[in-house]
């Protein structure tokens, strides 16, 4: 994100705006600013979405499941992308430290006894109580319309649902998950391209809407897909920071500390004891970033939603005050209206 804005800078520029004292409110003490924090947040959530603003909304490199770690604990039917041949994979039961493949210095070979190779479909024989399978071989089995793959090393008789021999193969979704680990939140996503289309010539857009999953991007099965989304809109929500409370994740606050540390919402990434603040303990929390870009609409727009609810004297100084939200989002889409009409035309389907 480019050049942010301090929350401070918001509270005070709206409290003069609306005749308040500014220095009450930049601490966090004043009983205005829990609305002004509302008001300040509702605003910044039309804004955010109010165009495909390229300073909120990036391109970014994406595989359809999240990278196999070694010391996770995987249950049956978990998919994972194995970053070394480029492919998905799912369990066939529960494993361990058990990598989906293995390298011999030529060819990736799938590790059977755990894994197999995920594809959007399948294809199988019927499943012959009477025929001997060895690990790897798959079988389809009409009384539950399912297919499944063994591995165990060999099986006669054995049925299909005996989970001691086989696992239950599930069609591969090529899908986009809103929140990854490691990755950007999204709630709206704009396209998806089968190359970086920043740099690379071979970029071909792909089809691409949103589901309740996420970003769906049919076809054959890509390591990776680059997709133009837009971050997730952050809220402020954060009470003035106790140096007496301890915090847990996920936690916001403001915090305000003159002169280094000017009035922000900050977001706690680590649980924390008492007395550890932004100022002392920074790699606990995560500052919120306002894209400064939004700031000039930010303080105009909250003054005229504080004004609809005050005084007969303030409320006539609304049109005043929406006529300046109206100025600075109007120049700010001027402004990056040739930006982003240079980006590819959107193509945005949902379902």
């Amino acid at each position: 994100m480019p050049q942010t804005v301090d929350y401070e800078d918001l509270l005070r520029g709206t409290a003069l705006a609306v005749g308040l004292n500014p220095d009450d409110l930049a601490g966090g003490a004043d009983g205005d600013f829990a609305n002004l924090r509302l008001l300040h947040g509702q605003r910044l959530d039309q804004v955010w979405i109010h165009r495909e603003w390229p300073f909120v909304c990036p391109t970014e490199r994406r595989a359809f499941r999240d990278p196999y770690v070694a010391l996770t604990a995987y249950a049956a039917g978990a998919e994972v992308i194995y970053v070394g041949p480029g492919k998905y994979y799912q369990t066939l039961r529960s494993a361990t430290g058990q990598a989906p493949a293995t390298w011999d210095g030529t060819t990736w070979t799938t590790n059977l006894a755990y894994w197999a190779e995920s594809a959007l479909t399948y294809s199988a024989q019927e499943y012959s109580a009477s025929a001997a399978y060895v690990r790897g071989q798959q079988v389809y089995y009409s009384p539950t319309g399912a297919y499944y793959q063994l591995h165990a090393a060999t099986s006669t008789g054995n049925l299909p649902t005996d989970t001691s021999y086989w696992g239950v193969l599930t069609a591969f979704d090529p899908y986009i998950d809103y929140e990854q680990a490691g990755q950007t939140a999204f709630d709206h996503a704009f396209r998806a391209w089968s190359h970086n289309p920043h740099t690379d010539r071979r970029a071909v857009q792909l089809d691409a809407w949103l589901t309740h999953r996420g970003l769906q991007v049919p076809g054959a099965l890509r390591p990776a897909v680059w997709v133009d989304l837009r971050e997730r809109c952050p809220q402020l929500t954060g009470e003035v920071y106790s140096a007496t409370t301890a915090y847990a994740e996920g936690d916001q606050v403001y915090f305000r500390e003159m002169p280094s540390y000017r009035g922000n919402f900050y977001t706690c990434a680590t649980a924390t004891t008492a007395g550890e603040s932004p100022a002392n303990t920074a790699a606990k929390w995560t500052l919120v970033e306002i894209p400064n870009d939004f700031a000039r609409y930010l303080i105009h727009a909250a003054a005229a939603g504080y004004l609809t609810t005050g005084t007969e004297a303030e409320r006539a100084d609304y049109a005043r005050e929406a006529r300046e939200a109206q100025s600075a989002l109007d120049q700010l889409t001027l402004l990056h209206a040739g930006q982003c009409a240079a980006r590819p035309k959107t193509r945005y389907r949902t379902r």
